[in-house]
């Protein structure tokens, strides 16, 4: 694998979309199975990686470095894309199940079990002394 180096023997960024766009494109698209999600994460990859390619030390190759951020990227894009969603079911359910002056909605309210458990347990109790 060869490095990008401009002439002063740094990293170079444009360079970057060229030698590894695809790689890196392919790599996303295979773990989020959506083109635009995909592209937008590559193009975070090399976003982060400008901003910090000068402290870049060379101890991987471009395409590891590179494949390292788009991996937190695709982690983070399921926590956000997760948390929504569960933030989003949990507003849903409270919605259907609670009226305007927050009480239960009939269909919703929890139902009578018809004996409290203090007495179901002594009833349960009381069969496995009768079964000895």
């Amino acid at each position: 694998m060869k490095h990008s180096k401009s002439e002063s023997g740094s990293l170079d960024p444009q360079t970057w979309v060229d030698d590894h766009g695809d790689y890196l494109y392919n790599f996303a698209f295979s773990r989020v199975s959506n083109q635009n999600v995909a592209e937008d994460l590559v193009q975070d990859t090399f976003l982060s990686a400008l901003k910090s390619y000068k402290s870049f030390k060379g101890n991987s190759s471009e395409r590891t470095w590179f494949t390292s951020i788009l991996k937190n990227k695709i982690v983070d894009h399921y926590r956000k894309f997760s948390s929504k969603n569960e933030q989003d079911d949990f507003n849903r359910i409270i919605e259907q199940s609670f009226d305007e002056n927050e009480k239960w909605k009939p269909e919703f309210a929890p139902v009578d079990w018809g004996e409290n458990p203090e007495q179901a347990f002594e009833k349960n109790e009381f069969m496995e002394v009768l079964k000895e």
